[in-house]
């Protein structure tokens, strides 16, 4: 017997003292948020940073955060995914292939990654130790090395089928690719004898990652060049184009 149709849900929309309202709790937990990460770069590696603390450089009560959060758990889970968020913005920023060589998207892609970890020491290890808010199955370098490459597929495929591409997809490629590119820098940054410097490990990451790329474009039948723009890589892919 069919079930019956669901019933439609009704949308209430936001008065205006609600949205005044939603806005105040989203400003007060980004302060809070924000106040932890400052409190994780300021203390030793590994030391625990307290709600207390948390809450007084916030400039709040203790109340407040216990009323914001179910427990330290999900407190340490929502400062990781802050910190992925703001990481994840900076990469999509890069990512843009509308602008630049595809060589230069991949040195300012990896600038970002070695800038930070080279820069924020504290705050990778601190999301090394457990899952964000997102993925419970992940600590959240590991989720958001997942998302990072799922977002190079997205682009690398929307190219391929830009030119008629049939097989779009490219998840093993770049999976591979994050992949390498953390482990080196992880390699790098943890290594006390290694003596070649930030810019030096951009570049060879970079010449890594073209090599591996290009191996893969040549094996779809296509060469292409790396000190191109990308949108001039496409037309030339393209071709001529009958008037419109």
């Amino acid at each position: 017997m069919p079930s019956a149709p669901a019933e439609p849900r009704t949308v209430v929309p936001l008065t205006g003292q609600d949205a005044r309202w939603e806005k105040h709790n989203t400003d007060r937990e980004n302060r809070i948020l924000q106040a932890a990460v400052e409190l994780i770069e300021l203390s030793d590696a590994g030391a625990d940073v307290t709600i207390a603390q948390i809450a007084e450089r916030a400039g709040l009560a203790k109340s407040v955060l216990y009323r914001r959060f179910t427990g330290r758990d999900e407190l340490d889970r929502r400062i990781r995914s802050f910190i992925a968020a703001q990481l994840s913005a900076a990469f999509d920023s890069e990512l843009d292939y509308t602008q630049g060589t595809i060589r230069q998207i991949i040195s300012r892609t990896i600038l970002v990654l070695v800038d930070w970890v080279s820069d924020h020491p504290k705050l990778v290890e601190f999301m090394r130790t457990g899952p964000s808010a997102d993925d419970d199955d992940l600590d959240a370098v590991s989720s958001l090395a997942k998302s990072v490459a799922r977002r190079a597929n997205e682009i690398m495929s929307a190219l391929a089928t830009s030119i008629g591409m049939a097989d779009n997809d490219f998840q093993p490629l770049t999976s591979a690719l994050v992949t390498m590119t953390d482990g080196s820098v992880r390699q790098w940054i943890r290594d006390p004898d290694v003596t070649m410097s930030r810019g030096s490990m951009v570049d060879t990451l970079t010449s890594y990652v073209w090599f591996v790329v290009d191996g893969e474009i040549r094996a779809r039948g296509l060469t292409v060049d790396p000190d191109m723009q990308v949108l001039a890589v496409i037309s030339a892919l393209l071709g001529p184009q009958p008037p419109s």
